[in-house]
């Protein structure tokens, strides 16, 4: 008889539905976050969801989505800046006519402060060489 691999006991139990945590055997979730759920870099673990928002959001509006990049950073405590590169030929549609887009996705992305405690500052600029994808 075949000795079970304790590898193995772990991972079937998992597939029964019976407790799933989310954790592999080694104790480190496939996520890369502690069992706390708290990011050790202070991230959300799903990533940014406003990064991801934005994202989609601008890919909807844009002629070119290639040229599209969309960066999140922390410029002081408390204060994140999104920076929206696009092609210089879709920088009206990201802005909008009288600012009206870029002041829709602040609104939306303001209503986010409250749950994560982060204002948000965003920036639309014209990416460097909008022909390299």
């Amino acid at each position: 008889m075949q000795e079970p691999n304790p590898q193995e006991g772990p991972l079937q139990e998992s597939h029964k539905g019976e407790g799933v945590t989310g954790e592999n055997p080694m104790g480190e979730n496939p996520m890369g976050e502690n069992p706390m759920g708290e990011n050790p870099m202070g991230e959300n673990p799903m990533g940014f969801p406003i990064e991801n928002f934005v994202v989609e959001y601008c890919k909807k509006i844009v002629s070119y989505p290639q040229v599209l990049r969309v960066q999140v950073r922390l410029i002081e405590p408390g204060i994140k800046e999104v920076c929206i590169c696009a092609n210089p030929l879709d920088m009206g549609r990201v802005i909008g006519k009288d600012g009206k887009m870029v002041s829709a996705i602040k609104a939306f992305i303001s209503g986010v402060k409250a749950k994560d405690g982060f204002g948000y500052k965003i920036v639309v600029v014209a990416s460097e060489n909008p022909y390299v994808l």
